[in-house]
């Protein structure tokens, strides 16, 4: 941990224009949040290119963070990869450890599960977009999900950490239609 924290302290030999070479500064953004999407873009492009980078299950190593906009240019390849990885081309092949092998099998079947839970998941928009926990949820859930992916590149640590995430939005999708069904077939209904 101490190695991340020391990467992400500004150099005492390093001038502000060799800083500035490798990050386009936009000034209409407050300091202190171009400061936080910058630490992010350090991680990535260095901290990570440098000691994790190369790893089984990497995906979009190659994409580099100059500017804030590049974090918004990147955001849908985020979501995506956050909702829908592992993609098929992981499934059912040989992982770098045993577990991973095992958990290669195992997430397709999770996969499934949760692109059913998409499909389903306006329904849920929709009824709920008038509430206000509904929107904090939704917010909070991108939100971790997409610093997940753009801080590590690998489909696997982001399978894990946005597990939570994926899935709350998943049972709020789910337990909408349920409910909807319910209503629609009656108390005494077979789904319950």
């Amino acid at each position: 941990m101490f190695l991340v924290y020391e990467a992400l302290q500004p150099s005492q030999t390093q001038t502000q224009t060799q800083t500035q070479a490798q990050w386009y500064w936009n000034p209409y953004l407050p300091d202190k949040i171009e400061n936080q999407f910058y630490r992010l873009a350090v991680w990535r492009n260095e901290i990570w290119a440098k000691h994790l980078s190369g790893m089984p299950g990497a995906i979009d190593e190659d994409i580099k963070f100059r500017s804030v906009e590049d974090f918004l240019k990147y955001t849908p390849r985020a979501l995506f990869v956050g909702f829908f990885s592992p993609f098929p081309k992981f499934w059912f092949t040989q992982g770098s450890t045993t577990g991973g092998t095992i958990a290669r099998y195992i997430t397709p079947f999770e996969a499934i599960y949760l692109y059913i839970a998409w499909i389903i998941f306006p329904i849920a928009l929709w009824i709920n977009r008038g509430k206000p926990w509904f929107w904090l949820v939704l917010l909070m859930c991108l939100g971790f999900i997409w610093l997940h992916v753009v801080v590590e590149p690998n489909v696997g640590p982001i399978v894990r950490k946005r597990y939570g995430y994926i899935m709350l939005l998943s049972a709020i999708g789910y337990a909408t239609f349920f409910e909807l069904l319910r209503k629609r077939h009656g108390k005494d209904s077979v789904f319950f």
